[in-house]
Order: C-alpha cells, then structure tokens, then sequence
C-alpha cells in the first residue's frame, strides 16, 4: 500500500480549481505532494508515527514530520476521528488553526445484522480479536497471556484475524506454533457476524489507538472488551 497513492489526482484537483474551492486531503501525506493552502481542510486520524515512532517504517516517520510541519505552517482547517486524537494533535503542534473539529467514525450496522457463515475450524468457546496484523494492535502480547492463562485447558481458544500489516508474518507463525490459537486474514461480512455472535469476549490492548473501532462493533453485540488504558481506547 503506497501512502502517497493517489496524490497526482489532488495535484490536478488543484491546478483545475478554477473557483474558490477548499480540497480536502484524506491523509496527512497528502499535502506532501499538492500545494496546501489554509483554505483546505485535512482528515487525521492519529499523529501515531510521530508519538509512537518504534510502532513505524523510520521512512514512514519522516514522511508524516515534513507533513505536519507543513500543516503547522498553513495552519487548514482540522478533521480529527476522536478527541483523544484532537488532543494529541493539539499537544504536538498547538490549537492556532482555521478550525479544529471531531468527527467520530461510525459503527457498522450492517455487522449486527445479516447472515452468518460458521468458520469450520473454530468452536465455541473463544476470546477473540479483530484488527490489522501490525506492531501496535500488540497481538504478541494477547498470545502470550492466552498461553499463559491456562484458558486453553479450560477448553476455550483464541480466534484473531484483520489485514496485513508490519507484524504479519510474525504473528502468523506464531499463531501456528501456539495450540489454541487461530489466525485469519480477511474474512467476509457474514464470518465477522459469526465470530461477534459466538465469542466470550472480544480483547484488543493495542498501543495506539486514533479511534478504535473493533471495540464499539463488539459492543454492538453484547461483547465485553478487555482494552488498553491508552488514548481513543481509554
């Protein structure tokens, strides 16, 4: 996934706007490549790379600096996903903004309803997880406390899958070498309503969090989570 896809596209926007038209970028990176101007309006979801930087691609790190500090300098209008991501933004580089707004992300209310697709390989009881594989979502950590929460013996697994990230392979592996434990990529609508419908409990300690979305779809469905204490989470 390049994180600069799709910026030639702004460039043209801009050079085409003939009125006097704001542009909104959907990423940060964005204003890398198309001239930024206060008018503008740009989505973040979290300042992560730059407050979590061990989480990150050292180039990914320096990509989303020279970012921001374009931001600070234009100072556009603000969309941030949560307060907890609003405050960080705010502590990094200061509230002197065209505006400064949150707008929540939703829950899907598709994933209440709707058909259900069994996953043969997964029985009741399980605890269960749902996020990208990647570093900060912290899955590591969750399969070494199943494994040591003597869980297993009690005759429940660990069911985690999401898109591939930085931790992929990884965690891969070590879902195969862990008994109990199960590890899926993309799954479809209907298996994720399974999974939510059938779970003991939904568990996601990650280290950062913009806004934290697995949560609120597994409280839609009557599941308790065990979460961190860290930002959007908290």
């Amino acid at each position: 996934f390049n994180l600069l896809a799709g910026t030639n596209l702004f460039q043209r926007s801009r050079a085409n706007n003939s009125g006097d038209h704001p542009i909104l970028f959907f990423d940060p990176l964005y204003v890398l490549r198309t001239p930024l101007e206060t008018r503008d309006i740009v989505l973040c979801h979290d300042v992560g790379p730059i407050t979590h930087r061990d989480l990150f691609d050292a180039k990914v790190t320096a990509l989303y600096s020279r970012a921001y500090e374009a931001i600070r300098a234009k100072k556009p209008g603000m969309v941030l996903v949560s307060e907890a991501s609003r405050d960080a933004f705010v502590e990094l580089y200061g509230s002197n903004y065209r505006f400064l707004k949150v707008i929540p992300l939703y829950v899907r209310q598709a994933l209440a309803s709707g058909e259900e697709k069994p996953i043969p390989s997964v029985k009741p009881p399980f605890f269960l997880t749902i996020g990208a594989f990647e570093t900060r979502k912290n899955h590591k950590r969750i399969v070494a406390a199943y494994e040591s929460s003597g869980l297993r013996d009690k005759g429940y697994s660990y069911v985690l899958c999401g898109p591939r990230g930085n931790s992929a392979d990884e965690v891969q592996k070590l879902a195969e070498t862990t008994p109990g434990v199960h590890a899926f990529g993309y799954l479809s609508d209907a298996e994720v309503r399974w999974l939510y419908r059938h779970a003991t409990g939904f568990v996601l300690p990650s280290l950062l969090e913009g806004f934290g979305l697995p949560p609120l779809e597994a409280a839609l469905r009557g599941l308790i989570s065990i979460v961190s204490n860290e930002g959007a989470q908290r």
